[in-house]
């Protein structure tokens, strides 16, 4: 399945970027959303494999349809998932199954070096919804819009500045 997405950096090393109003109706500043994402959102833990996603995919019996160019680890408050991403663009192909937790215990260590931890808070924003990211391994929050079509996400506002091809600012270059 396609994903098709706009991202959008609010915050960086202690750096604040200018905010859409429209997202200021649901936050009164920057700190505001912050807080209610900390205090309110999942916890997620996510590690980038190497060469054992392709035993993975097999173990599971993945096939996609497309080239994996990325292949995810993650825990989103306890849900356990496999992902796999096809190469970069506004809209990319995606495959994720759920896996068991023996599974992820047994693939976690190979994300050592190639993790992101953050918690993320989903809110309506219009007819779609923002998530916002704030890591908790660094100091960035980050706002994406995902919708169902290319069309729609060059109609999208920017909420803060543009980073949706800016690959320092893609979660496995973030990764450590």
């Amino acid at each position: 399945m396609p994903e098709i997405e706009r991202k959008f950096l609010l915050q960086s090393d202690s750096e604040n970027f200018s905010i859409n109003t429209a997202l200021l109706t649901l936050y009164p500043s920057l700190s505001a959303l912050r807080a209610d994402v900390l205090a309110n959102g999942t916890p997620i833990r996510q590690g980038y494999l190497q060469a054992g996603a392709l035993n993975l995919m097999r173990i599971i019996g993945m096939r996609p349809s497309f080239l994996p160019m990325e292949a995810r680890l993650r825990d989103k408050g306890g849900q356990l998932t496999f992902t796999v991403k096809g190469p970069e663009s506004l809209t990319r192909d995606e495959l994720e199954a759920n896996i068991t937790p023996e599974l992820f215990e047994e693939f976690w260590p190979q994300t050592e070096g190639a993790r992101v931890e953050k918690v993320r808070l989903k809110k309506p924003y219009g007819k779609h919804q923002i998530e916002t990211d704030v890591s908790t391994d660094r100091d960035l929050t980050v706002a994406e819009v995902e919708v169902p079509t290319a069309e729609e996400a060059r109609e999208i506002i920017a909420i803060g500045l543009d980073v949706t091809d800016d690959k320092r600012f893609k979660n496995y270059n973030l990764a450590k």
